[in-house]
């Protein structure tokens, strides 16, 4: 088997074991709300890591008008969430021409919710809530 040959097998076979996840571990729907100083977040990530003793994968979620939805194994969860806002500066596109701008954006949630959160999420078998009001400082 040449390389190329080899090399499209191990991918097929990274594709119909599902790219890493553990088999057989069953994931439950998590959907929810999440937002910044009373309003619905308009954009950003939501990041759900196992605590330790938790057989199962971290996920990640997009926000899109202050909704997420992601799927995981039932246990414990540390929470960390991320969103964006619009300063009203203008900044060069990155890998663009020059003089080509795009609006620049900064964090919009404050630290104790993503580099330094402490918050929580319980999956349990079926359909979970999981509803987040965050701060901007």
């Amino acid at each position: 088997m040449g390389f190329l040959s080899k090399l499209m097998f191990f991918s097929a076979l990274l594709f119909i074991s599902g790219c890493g996840g553990e088999v057989g571990i069953i994931k439950h729907p998590l959907n929810g709300n999440v937002s910044l100083d009373g309003n619905p977040l308009e954009r950003g990530t939501i990041f759900f890591d196992p605590l330790p003793g938790i057989k199962g994968d971290p996920a990640t979620g997009a926000i899109l008008n202050g909704a997420y939805k992601v799927e995981l194994s039932v246990g414990e969860y540390l929470v960390k969430i991320n969103g964006s806002k619009k300063t009203g500066n203008k900044m060069q596109k990155a890998m663009a021409p020059k003089g080509e701008m795009i609006d620049e954006e900064v964090e919009a949630v404050g630290v104790a919710y993503n580099s330094k959160s402490n918050l929580k999420q319980s999956v349990v078998v079926g359909d979970n809530k999981g509803d987040f009001a965050v701060k901007s400082k």
